[in-house]
């Protein structure tokens, strides 16, 4: 098992940067979400170089609260590790923008960029929203575990409420697969400084769904 902490920062720097620093000008950069979407995804994949592509393995979203304490939003897994979690960030990357944009004007760019299928995304985007806010990406490989034996452990992390929060310390068990898992994520989380568990500004405390 290997594993390691990505700050996405650097993201909203971008989405903040195309964002403006006149409100009022929101509605009418919104839709640069979309335009420069192959900008946006290859900043993605220079900041996930690290992560091993054709392995499988899980990564997991978060945050920090106000007082330091790692808060988990989303795992996901798959068997092509690297290359799926480029394209989770890319393609629903309105969980970065979110922070900037208000629901309406998110929507209604959606629907003029993709006339025919902007209700479809919208969906895909809601869901995306639930991790809206995350600030890092802890990534775990399992190059030896087959496709199985990762969604056993996913279910496994999830009774252990793995993205619902804090990290339990009494609920690992490091005899168990999902133990040793959660003792690598906690691992990865080790090596940040102080400062690093700050969040900025641009990310509230607040709930960014959109109904």
């Amino acid at each position: 098992m290997d594993s390691e902490i990505v700050s996405l920062k650097p993201l909203y720097d971008y989405a903040k940067e195309k964002h403006g620093e006149n409100p009022s000008e929101c509605k009418s950069m919104a839709p640069r979400i979309f335009e420069e979407g192959r900008d946006f995804g290859e900043k993605t994949k220079n900041l996930l170089l690290d992560i091993p592509d054709n392995v499988p393995g899980f990564f997991l979203f978060g945050k920090f609260s106000n007082n330091g304490e790692w808060l988990g939003m989303n795992l996901c897994h798959s068997a092509q590790l690297g290359k799926y979690a480029i394209e989770k960030i890319k393609t629903r990357r309105a969980f970065i923008f979110r922070c900037f944009y208000g629901c309406d004007e998110l929507k209604r760019a959606c629907m003029d960029y993709f006339p025919e299928k902007g209700t479809d995304y919208w969906k895909e985007w809601q869901k995306a929203f639930s991790y809206a806010g995350s600030t890092y990406l802890i990534w775990l490989s399992l190059p030896d575990f087959k496709l199985e034996e990762i969604k056993a452990l996913n279910r496994e992390l999830a009774t252990m409420g793995i993205a619902e929060g804090r990290i339990r310390e009494d609920l690992i068990e490091p005899k168990t697969q999902g133990g040793r898992a959660m003792l690598k994520f906690k691992e990865a989380l080790n090596t940040l400084n102080p400062e690093d568990r700050v969040e900025p500004d641009y990310i509230r405390n607040s709930d960014y769904s959109c109904e």
